[in-house]
C-alpha cells in the first residue's frame, strides 16, 4: 500500500481519473460526480457524513444573544436552494448536530418521526411567500410578537410545529430583548439591493447603532467554495430584505479560524466538522460544552487579557454566563455508564441544541467515495465515512481482483 500526498485537490482529482491512485480519502468533490460514474474502472460507494456544515453565532454579542433572533436566522435559510440546486442532490438538509448515519443518538431514534424529515425536524425550516422568497411580513411579526420557539408546539411563522422529540426544552423561555421595526437607516441597508421597506430595532435601537456597525458573516473566498458564497449572498439578502443590516467578510481558512476560535473577533461564520463520535458525549463536550469556550471574564490584574487566544471549539460561547446551554445534560450524558440512558440524555442536549440554536447546522455531505473496482472488490458500503472515519474497517474487506 502506497499513500500519496497531492498539492492541490484538482491534482488528487485528475491523478484519480489518470488511474494513478486507486481511491481518495472521503468523498469525491460534487463536480466530479458525474465524471466518476461514467468512469468504467470507478465505483462511488455510498455512504453517511460523520460531521456537518454549519453557520454560527457569537452569542456574547447582541442581538445574538438571544435565542428567538437566531431562530429567525434560520428562517431566512433558504434549504432548497442549498440542497437541491447549488449542490445538486448531493447534500442532505441539515438539521441536529449529531449527522443522520448515527442514529442512535438522534432525537427522531425512539419516536415515529423519519430521519431528516419528520416535522419536528423542521422547526426552523425556510419561511417562504413563493419558491425563494422569504416570507417577511411573517418573520417579523415572529420577533415583534414576542414568539420564541422553545420545544413546545404551536404555530410560529406561518409554519406549524409539533413540540420537541424527546420533551426537552430549550433554555429561554421568552426573548431577551424587544424587537420592532421602523424607517430604514443603516447604509448597509439603505444600499442593499433588496431595497427593504423597514429596518429592525432591538430595544428600540438599530443592531448597527448597538455594535457600530452591521452584523458580518466571515466566509471563504468565492474560488475556494463557489456555492457557499453563492449560499451565503442568498441567505444574507432574505435577511436583508427582513431588516437585519448585515454584510459579509471575506477571508481565508486560517484567518477565520484565528478569529472565530481564537479572538472570537466575529458575529457570524461558516465552517463544517467532521469524524464526530458515533458515541456523542465526546463531540458534544468538546463543541457545546461551556468548559471549552472563552468566557471572557473581567480582567482582575492590570494588563491581563480577558481573552485567551487558546482555539477553543465552542467558539459560540454557547452556555457561557447567561447564554443559552446544555451543560447540565452534556455531564449526566458523560457520566452514566449505563449506555441506553447515555443515548437517551445525548438525543435531549442534542436536541436542546438545535432548539437554542447557537448553530446553524446547513446540511450533512451525501459522500461519494470513489474506488478502483476493476483493481478491487470487497468495498462496505452504507456506513458513515466509508473512506475515512471507517478507512480501518474497509482495509480489513478489500481485495484484489483476479
Amino acid at each position: 500500500m502506497r499513500y500519496r500526498v497531492y498539492s492541490s485537490e484538482s491534482a488528487l482529482h485528475q491523478a484519480l481519473f489518470n488511474g494513478d491512485i486507486d481511491s481518495l480519502y472521503s468523498s469525491i468533490r460534487t463536480s466530479r460526480i458525474e465524471d466518476a460514474q461514467e468512469d468504467e474502472n470507478l465505483e462511488l460507494i455510498d455512504g453517511f457524513d460523520t460531521g456537518y456544515g454549519h453557520y454560527s453565532f457569537n452569542l456574547r454579542r447582541t442581538p445574538l444573544d438571544d435565542q428567538a433572533f437566531r431562530q429567525v436566522l434560520g428562517f431566512a435559510f433558504d434549504d432548497a436552494y442549498w440542497n437541491q440546486q447549488l449542490s445538486r442532490g448531493y447534500e442532505q438538509e441539515g438539521d441536529f448536530v449529531m449527522p443522520p448515519g448515527y442514529t442512535a443518538v438522534r432525537p427522531e431514534t425512539g419516536t415515529d418521526q423519519e430521519l431528516l424529515t419528520g416535522p419536528s425536524t423542521q422547526a426552523f425550516a425556510f419561511r417562504q411567500s413563493s419558491p425563494s422568497v422569504p416570507n417577511v411580513e411573517a418573520i417579523r411579526s415572529f420577533l415583534a410578537d414576542g414568539d420564541i420557539i422553545t420545544g413546545e408546539g404551536g404555530t410560529y411563522a406561518g409554519q406549524e410545529y409539533p413540540g420537541s422529540l424527546t420533551g426537552v426544552t430549550s433554555t429561554q423561555s421568552e426573548q431577551v430583548h424587544d424587537y420592532s421595526f421602523g424607517p430604514v437607516e443603516s447604509e448597509v441597508l439603505v444600499n442593499a439591493d433588496e431595497e427593504p421597506d423597514q429596518e429592525i430595532r432591538v430595544n428600540g435601537q438599530t443592531i448597527t447603532e448597538i455594535n457600530g456597525s452591521p452584523l458580518t458573516m466571515l466566509l471563504s473566498p468565492a474560488s475556494e467554495s463557489p456555492q457557499t458564497a453563492q449560499m451565503v449572498e442568498d441567505w444574507l439578502g432574505s435577511l436583508r430584505q427582513i431588516g437585519i443590516p448585515v454584510d459579509r467578510e471575506v477571508v481565508s481558512f486560517n484567518t477565520r479560524v484565528t478569529r472565530a476560535y481564537g479572538s472570537e473577533d466575529f458575529d457570524m461564520f461558516s465552517m463544517g466538522w467532521v469524524n464526530l463520535s458515533p458515541f456523542a458525549t465526546n463531540t458534544l463536550y468538546s463543541l457545546f460544552h461551556s468548559d471549552n469556550a472563552d468566557d471572557h471574564s473581567v480582567v482582575e490584574t492590570e494588563g491581563d487579557d480577558s481573552n485567551t487566544d487558546t482555539l477553543y471549539n465552542n467558539a459560540m460561547g454557547y452556555g457561557v454566563g447567561e447564554n443559552s446551554g446544555a451543560d447540565d445534560l452534556i455531564n449526566s450524558a458523560r457520566t452514566t455508564l449505563d449506555p441506553e440512558e447515555r443515548n437517551d440524555l445525548s438525543r435531549e442536549a442534542v436536541e436542546r441544541i438545535y432548539l437554542d440554536f447557537p448553530t446553524m447546522v446547513v446540511s450533512y455531505g451525501v459522500q461519494k467515495w470513489p474506488v478502483n473496482t476493476s483493481e478491487w472488490g470487497g468495498v462496505i458500503g452504507n456506513i458513515p465515512g466509508p473512506g475515512s472515519t471507517y478507512l480501518g474497517t474497509q482495509f480489513l474487506q478489500v481485495y484484489q481482483q483476479e
